[in-house]
């Protein structure tokens, strides 16, 4: 349950969640503090991805809304003042903006910043629409990043918020028949998502929401929300495996020689102990092309791979004295030295200059002779 949640968002148009959530954060920031909790790892924000201009009471706001409102700013991120900022329960004037950083402790000084950048069925890389400047997807989370330290810098503190991403999935149909992503491009999706977040420098945490579709709720028979990696009777859907052990390539194509990223996650491998934990293998069409060793804390690696020519590639990998696991396959096209139409240009040029050539050295030297043959 998010910020969202709150209620009412919205009053005439005027943020009032965000206010809500100011003095909920403040009184148990201090709790945690005076309990000795202090050192925790503490998270602000719990943002949704979208949101409405104005929710009042039954939906959710904008997140980069919420996040302005939360720390009385405007849209270009200059402190609130007057009207503005007490209809919204900020500081009025600029010696109150000075005391808004010493009274606001967590909105500075917390761990980093929680969000769910969720799609829920379209590619996480997908940006939001360019009307919706307030969005926060996954695909958007540079925005974000922005956001939040244009915030901070508007009461000159230089805190750059670690993002976690605490909350993130795509619902399937089947069960959710309003959805168009099957399961098996969930698995497609949720592995690309997780290397989108992997790269991302400030991402502290990236979490599956959820394991189990939600039950039928609200009269309804189809399950309520629909993200999870198994159905709710607890058949596993493809993303299981492609989560367990996930892969992706942002590239599938190359010529022949040419190396192409393969990246993945052992998840298992941190429940063992280093020593025993074995390689993952690159495979290709079920051959073992490929050996990388897992020394990555969290089971991640990165590697560049050459493979002799195209097919299907997955990853597998031994549990210490135990069965063996796959990723999902992908597809590679691994094709010859590509003939483009200027590269065949040039070379019937070539060719026609070589010709000329030896027709120029036959009337000039006579060669080739004819050989003659001499009778007995």
């Amino acid at each position: 349950m998010g910020t969202s949640s709150l209620s009412p968002q919205t009053v005439n148009g005027v943020e009032v969640g965000p206010r809500l959530y100011r003095g909920l954060l403040d009184a148990a920031y201090s709790g945690l503090q005076a309990t000795g909790h202090g050192g925790d790892t503490i998270l602000v924000g719990e943002l949704a991805s979208t949101g409405h201009a104005d929710p009042g009471a039954g939906l959710g706001m904008q997140p980069l809304r919420f996040l302005r409102a939360l720390y009385c700013v405007d849209r270009s991120f200059r402190q609130l003042r007057g009207a503005a900022a007490a209809a919204r329960g900020c500081p009025t004037t600029a010696a109150g903006s000075a005391r808004f950083r010493a009274q606001n402790p967590a909105l500075f000084e917390a761990t980093g910043w929680s969000h769910h950048p969720y799609h829920l069925d379209t590619a996480p890389n997908v940006a939001s629409p360019p009307w919706e400047t307030d969005w926060a997807t996954l695909a958007d989370l540079p925005k974000l990043e922005s956001a939040l330290d244009r915030v901070q810098s508007a009461y000159g503190s230089a805190r750059r918020f670690a993002l976690y991403l605490t909350e993130y999935g795509l619902e399937t149909n089947p069960p959710r028949p309003e959805f168009e992503l099957t399961p098996a491009q969930q698995a497609v999706y949720l592995n690309e998502a997780e290397y989108m977040a992997w790269r991302d420098p400030r991402v502290r945490m990236f979490s599956q929401y959820e394991l189990v579709d939600a039950p039928p709720g609200g009269g309804s028979p189809i399950s309520s929300f629909a993200s999870g990696l198994e159905f709710a009777g607890g058949r596993p859907k493809p993303a299981f495996a492609a989560y367990r052990l996930p892969i992706w390539m942002p590239s599938v194509r190359a010529r022949h020689g040419r190396a192409l990223e393969v990246w993945g996650c052992v998840r298992p491998a941190k429940r063992f102990p280093r020593r025993v934990v074995g390689p993952v293998l690159i495979e290709l069409n079920g051959r073992t092309v490929g050996s990388v060793e897992v020394t990555n804390p969290e089971g991640y690696f990165d590697v560049q791979q050459r493979f002799r020519g195209s097919g299907t590639v997955r990853l597998a990998w031994t549990y210490p004295n135990g069965p063996t696991i796959y990723s999902r396959a992908v597809t590679v096209d691994v094709a010859a030295v590509a003939s483009s139409p200027t590269g065949l240009i040039f070379a019937g040029i070539g060719g026609l200059l070589i010709l000329g050539c030896l027709v120029l050295v036959r009337q000039v030297f006579g060669w080739p002779r004819k050989r003659v043959v001499g009778r007995r």
